[in-house]
């Protein structure tokens, strides 16, 4: 098993995870909460379960090297790609959660550590005041009006300055 005291990998599975699902279409999109409940569980059964191994619910070796094999697959092919498709209406505002919020907010966590400190921005999949922040700050380095929203031209800022960062530039990858 992957141990659960390092870089915490609820996340970094739910980050895999949800690469992964917006590659292949048939995973959900996970929120990024850390928490290891039923919704991601279940994930990892369906994904297990897709790439015939032991359908368990939790991330033992095996189920851990596909999901870095793909995630590492998935990232390249996106990379490439434009930004996925979102399910929130833009603008994002306050008080939006969910695997949308998630997005953006490794964007400008990756943005923050690698091209302009942004200050913190959590990336817990809601949109809150510390995001606001950070979003604000983004659009002020960027020229763009600082609404702390995300509108249509944040987005294609922040996702053409997340696909540009260096690959050893602090950036975690995304998700």
């Amino acid at each position: 098993m992957y141990d659960i005291r390092e870089n915490d990998p609820t996340r970094e599975v739910q980050k895999y995870l949800l690469e992964i699902s917006y590659a292949t279409h048939g995973l959900p999109h996970l929120a990024i909460d850390g928490i290891y409940g039923e919704e991601t569980r279940g994930t990892v059964r369906l994904f297990q379960e897709r790439n015939r191994l032991p359908v368990t619910g939790t991330v033992d070796y095996a189920t851990w090297n596909e999901l870095y094999r793909q995630y590492g697959e998935a990232r390249e092919e996106r990379l490439a790609r434009t930004l996925p498709p979102l399910r929130a209406p833009l603008p994002i505002t306050l008080r939006t959660s969910g695997s949308d919020v998630s997005l953006i907010q490794i964007l400008l966590a990756a943005v923050s550590r690698s091209l302009y400190p942004l200050g913190f921005v959590p990336e817990e999949g809601r949109y809150d005041l510390a995001t606001q922040r950070a979003v604000r700050a983004y659009q002020r380095f960027r020229s763009l009006p600082p609404s702390g929203s995300v509108d249509r031209d944040t987005l294609a800022a922040l996702w053409e300055d997340y696909k540009n960062l260096p690959p050893d530039g602090g950036d975690r990858e995304m998700f």
